[in-house]
């Protein structure tokens, strides 16, 4: 069976834990509480998926294998040395595969906002009347991320303000 931990979901749950966006974590910035995200996020998917360096580093921000191995190594370093970290790390860990094992992974790994988008664009007449609320809700998160002028504690209060 097909693991539904993906590294959008690991990026989600290292974003939200650490107070940057998923923009920011896929982003070319390098200041010190993104590489350490970054790496957070490296492990976690190395840990989950089982994939390759290659296939991680191009899920996040298109990154060479190299930098892959070493913010998984920074990681690994960091979990020995860091009784806090390595029960953060570990308890992230769980709660993903407690999500997937309750098959909870599965309504976020079925909006596809940038999808939904384009078949909304290539025939607007049609498919504006048959997007899913959860699909709405996954492009206005996109829009608002990318356009970075809500915070991102805000957005939970806008999925569940309407979506009942």
């Amino acid at each position: 069976m097909k693991s539904l931990v993906t590294v959008r979901a690991i990026v989600d749950a290292v974003a939200a834990t650490t107070g940057l966006t998923r923009t920011d974590i896929m982003s070319a910035r390098r200041t010190p509480e993104i590489v350490e995200a970054r790496s957070t996020v490296f492990w976690l998917a190395r840990e989950l998926t089982g994939g390759s360096y290659d296939a991680i580093g191009a899920a996040v921000g298109h990154r060479d294998h190299t930098t892959v191995l070493s913010g998984c190594d920074r990681a690994a370093a960091r979990r020995e040395r860091d009784s806090d970290y390595r029960t953060a790390t570990d308890t992230l860990r769980g709660i993903l595969q407690a999500l997937e094992d309750n098959k909870m992974l599965a309504a976020s790994t079925v909006a596809d906002p940038l999808g939904t988008a384009r078949r909304i664009i290539a025939s607007p007449a049609r498919e504006a009347v048959r997007v899913p609320v959860i699909e709405i809700v996954a492009m206005a998160r996109l829009i608002v991320e990318l356009l970075g002028e809500t915070d991102p504690s805000e957005l939970s209060i806008m999925e569940n303000s309407d979506a009942d």
